[in-house]
């Protein structure tokens, strides 16, 4: 009996580590609420006035001059952990050439938030810039704004205040990350979606990030292990948008951010069905063990 525990034991720890090495913050903002999340400025949620509950968006900016607008999430996460990031996005309804952009953003976690500047800083740059901003992953709807380095239809990777400093940018992007409509899945060519891989460096507040745009079925990496320095241990996270003379609808849906180790699983890909599989498997051959060991005795 005593070895049927321990292997049951080590069994439910195995399982039980899987389950605590790493954090999830998932959003859809497809309802008419999103838990946890800060929306100011331009932002709202489509549903159910827009768009039908279940079936929403989160609006960043109409497409109208000057406009910014913000969400973000009441609970902080170490920059010492690797910290992936998904979320679609659709930007339509814009001028010629449409304006300004969206982004992925972490800010320091001892600063109460407050936006930054609107336009081509698409809401992160200075002046102001984001208070305690960390870094910003920054998408171009069609203009050569600021943010992008004057380099339209391009993601690009801007630094910790104070400067805000532009790091580096993908060059401009075919297809582009406007798309002119939404894109409700990948077989239609109007879908789009960001990927941001962040991994922490042997050097304390340093990351290091790769970042994927998915447009239709086809995914580029379009920026690769780019390092961002002078970080603080723990930042908060959100979106933004901003629009100015030209104009964009910016929208986000399908947030999902996971902080912390990968999960531990005893082969790659092996499913929660899998897991439970491999369990009933180790306790019916400690159970058989155990029966072994009673006969020879």
């Amino acid at each position: 009996m005593r070895f049927l525990q321990t292997t049951l034991a080590a069994v439910a720890l195995g399982l039980a580590t899987q389950a605590s090495a790493y954090t999830t913050f998932a959003e859809s903002f497809g309802n008419s609420s999103a838990s946890n999340w800060t929306l100011s400025g331009t932002a709202v949620l489509t549903a159910p006035s827009i768009d039908t509950a279940g079936n929403g968006w989160l609006r960043l900016t109409d497409a109208a001059n000057g406009g910014i607008g913000y969400a973000y999430y009441s609970q902080s996460i170490p920059t010492n952990q690797p910290v992936s990031v998904d979320f679609d996005f659709a930007m339509s309804a814009g001028s010629s050439p449409p304006a300004d952009g969206t982004t992925f953003f972490l800010y320091d976690s001892t600063v109460a938030f407050s936006g930054g500047a609107g336009g081509g800083t698409f809401g992160y740059m200075c002046c102001p810039g984001l208070a305690g901003g960390a870094l910003a992953v920054g998408i171009s709807a069609g203009y050569p704004s600021s943010f992008v380095n004057g380099v339209a239809n391009s993601i690009a990777i801007a630094g910790p205040q104070p400067s805000y400093a532009f790091i580096t940018g993908s060059g401009a992007l075919n297809p582009t990350p406007y798309a002119g409509a939404r894109g409700l899945a990948p077989s239609d060519p109007n879908f789009r979606h960001l990927h941001i891989e962040m991994t922490p460096t042997a050097t304390v507040g340093q990351l290091s990030l790769t970042v994927a745009m998915q447009a239709g079925t086809t995914t580029t990496t379009v920026l690769n292990s780019v390092v961002v320095s002078g970080l603080p241990a723990n930042v908060n996270f959100g979106l933004s948008a901003a629009t100015g003379g030209n104009v964009a609808t910016m929208e986000v849906r399908n947030f999902r951010l996971q902080s912390g180790a990968a999960p531990i699983v005893p082969s790659p890909g092996l499913s929660a069905l899998g897991r439970l599989l491999l369990l009933v498997g180790l306790l019916a051959v400690a159970a058989a063990t155990l029966a072994a060991r009673r006969r020879s005795a």
